[in-house]
């Protein structure tokens, strides 16, 4: 089996290949830091990393904005939910609705489960887990203040196996 070798952008020194074909790279690229979700304290008690300070994207006019503050909301969604290994296992699948009123400061305050599309047939184990994996996402946002008041938002959590 024979590896095809990329050739080297002009002028850039990068490698490139046409789609499909395999590269391989004749010296060893830096490992990448790993990268952690837990912040040491001084207590010495470890704290799970919270997202970075969000747009309030549905108040946007310009659409572009809201649009980028949207995927910017989504991303930081995909990286801080983790599926539950019993959920996973039991193949629960579906949408979890989650309310949260978003203070003046931009911290999450009740937050709760106002409806769920799940598979039939799910377990109470795992759709408690589930809920509480929603809620602790939500409760790790933070967003931009704001001087006139809290927020009310609706947010989708969806939970797919692959």
């Amino acid at each position: 089996m024979a590896a095809t070798a990329g050739c080297l952008a002009q002028g850039s020194g990068e490698v490139y290949a046409a789609p499909g074909m395999r590269v391989h790279l004749q010296r060893s690229l830096p490992a990448a830091p790993a990268r952690s979700h837990i912040v040491p304290t001084k207590t010495g008690m470890p704290i799970p990393l919270t997202s970075p300070i969000l747009a309030r994207f549905w108040h946007e006019a310009d659409s572009g904005a809201r649009q980028a503050g949207y995927a910017q909301f989504i991303r930081t969604i995909q990286h801080l939910t983790k599926y539950p290994v019993p959920a996973l296992r039991a193949q629960t699948e579906g949408r979890i609705f989650v309310r949260a009123i978003i203070s003046a400061d931009g911290i999450p305050a009740k937050i709760e489960v106002v409806k769920r599309n799940m598979t039939a047939g799910a377990s109470e184990e795992s759709l408690s887990l589930l809920d509480a994996e929603s809620i602790r996402v939500i409760k790790s946002m933070k967003f931009e203040p704001k001087a006139n008041g809290a927020d009310t938002v609706t947010v989708p959590m969806g939970y797919f196996v692959q």
